[in-house]
């Protein structure tokens, strides 16, 4: 009799639970979605603005109006070639795409999907100590993954396989190319990349676990970057990014540590280009930064493991449901094929 009475009160629960996974599943689809919406987005700005960029660039240097972009690129193409090889003109359409990108995310996420974006752009108290104190610990993850593929690239041109890398030397010096350069590199790209590879990712992921934001974030970050030697690195240290701004709820801290990583790279850049031995410098640094690196991976990394793990968000389905609700969302795939596909273009861009 009793197993009789206690039967529809199992039912019951076990319904109650069904409903609310599904109901979870649903909510995690519509959030993977906005995130991929939003970070196509941002791919679809950047041409937009490129083409904005060289309407705007007509006009400067010809001091004519145009809206057409084919003759605006052609004037460029033909008469002034020389002018679209320098770093200038470069960086200076790369900030101001970068820029208005980012920001055109980030009023179409806030006002028109209605997701409270400026949370994760919170500053806080103690930011800035925060950042530092994890510096050496990711520049430590950068360093070893960097060891490792170049010894992986190395291999792999013995065989004749090229692959592509970015080109940050200065070209065409001056004082103007320099600060533009700094202003990309060192400012406007942490921040926008944090933003958009961080913040929207915590912000619509992190809710259904950690492991999900964490493991979108590195993955997305590292692809970006376009090429192997990048990538690899970029998704070690972009997924320690997530989970640093997911323990402060907040990307502050995470665009400090991205700013400071940044300028140590361009060191032998701008060392180059102005005439002073940054050799020795780079060495002391990354001595420097691998010594407390490594006492910050086995001290404050392993708290962080564990404060990521015991603030893990209580949910219905178990993590590999969660993981495979974004892994089959049909926005995240378009999206990570888009990314695969333009590396693995330029790859074979590279090698023909």
């Amino acid at each position: 009799m009793r197993d009789d009475l206690s039967r529809p009160v199992t039912e019951l629960q076990r319904a109650l639970k069904h409903e609310a996974e599904n109901k979870e599943r649903t909510q995690l689809f519509i959030n993977a979605s906005l995130l991929a919406i939003l970070l196509m987005l941002y791919e679809f700005f950047n041409p937009l603005y490129v083409r904005v960029y060289w309407l705007a660039a007509y006009t400067r240097f010809t001091g004519k109006i145009t809206l057409d972009v084919a003759a605006a690129t052609g004037y460029f193409n033909e008469t002034a070639p020389e002018i679209t090889e320098t770093t200038a003109f470069n960086m200076t359409g790369s900030v101001f795409i970068v820029a208005f990108s980012s920001l055109s995310v980030f009023l179409v996420g806030q006002f028109i999907m209605k997701i409270p974006l400026h949370e994760v752009i919170r500053p806080y108290k103690k930011a800035f100590t925060d950042g530092v104190s994890f510096l050496p610990t990711a520049m430590t993850f950068n360093l070893m993954a960097g060891i490792l593929v170049n010894f992986l690239t190395d291999r792999l041109r013995q065989e004749g396989v090229t692959l592509p890398e970015s080109d940050f030397s200065v070209r065409s010096p001056s004082t103007y190319a320099l600060v533009i350069q700094f202003l990309y590199i060192c400012v406007i790209g942490p921040i926008c990349e944090e933003f958009i590879y961080r913040g929207l990712c915590i912000k619509l992921l992190s809710p259904y676990g950690s492991g999900l934001a964490i493991a979108f974030s590195g993955v997305t970050f590292g692809l970006i970057h376009g090429n192997i030697k990048q990538a690899v690195p970029a998704m070690l240290t972009g997924a320690l990014y997530a989970m640093i701004a997911i323990r402060f709820g907040s990307i502050v801290p995470t665009i400090i540590i991205h700013i400071i990583n940044n300028i140590i790279a361009s060191i032998s850049d701008y060392g180059s280009v102005l005439g002073f031995q940054s050799d020795n410098i780079i060495r002391v640094i990354n001595v420097f930064m691998l010594f407390f690196g490594f006492y910050g991976a086995i001290v404050l990394f392993t708290e962080l493991l564990e404060k990521t793990y015991t603030d893990e968000p209580k949910c219905e389905n178990s993590m590999a449901r969660r993981f495979r609700t974004v892994g089959t969302n049909i926005f995240c795939l378009i999206y990570l094929f888009y990314l695969m596909w333009e590396l693995i273009e330029k790859i074979i861009k590279a090698n023909k």
